[in-house]
């Protein structure tokens, strides 16, 4: 964990990888936001001490060797919004890491690597009074993620963090 000055504000940032694995699905089905959950014991020691909520960063999604060659996975960087705690919109009560990677890929990628340096905080977790409400909120968070590592430097040189690669 590091500290990083933008224009605005200190940020606090992240680093953490971890293997992909099956949520809950309501992110692609319900929501629209599709989700790469990172299994909890590759965050837990990293985000010891982080407020839950909503965060922003940058993520890589890494094709096992033994899908290389037939895998169609992009390894790019590509922005990306995560949760990190319970959900409190649904009742959950373990710590989940979801990454909504603002990218459209061509198939699942359970079981690959997914690497993350999340490098901003957008809001705490919270529940809405309906799913419209809460599909509002991730569209401004996307729209927060988007103009924050576009338009910031400090933010955007993340994008080739060591971490990632």
């Amino acid at each position: 964990m590091e500290k990083i000055v933008t224009e605005r504000k200190e940020e606090t940032v992240y680093r953490t990888r971890g293997t992909v694995v099956h949520g809950f699905g309501r992110g692609s089905t319900l929501l629209g936001y599709p989700t790469a959950n990172i299994e909890t014991k590759a965050f837990v020691e990293t985000m010891k001490g982080a407020e839950y909520g909503v965060y922003f960063g940058w993520a890589r999604v890494v094709v096992p060797q033994k899908y290389q060659g037939t895998s169609t996975i992009s390894e790019e960087v590509f922005k990306t919004v995560l949760s990190f705690g319970k959900s409190v919109q649904f009742g959950a009560t373990d710590d989940t890491l979801e990454a909504y990677i603002m990218h459209n890929y061509d198939g699942l990628f359970y079981d690959y690597e997914l690497r993350v340096v999340i490098c901003g905080y957008i809001r705490p977790m919270q529940a809405f009074a309906s799913v419209q409400e809460l599909i509002q909120a991730i569209d401004s968070d996307v729209r927060h993620a988007e103009s924050s590592l576009t338009d910031n430097a400090a933010l955007a040189a993340l994008q080739h963090d060591a971490s990632l690669m």
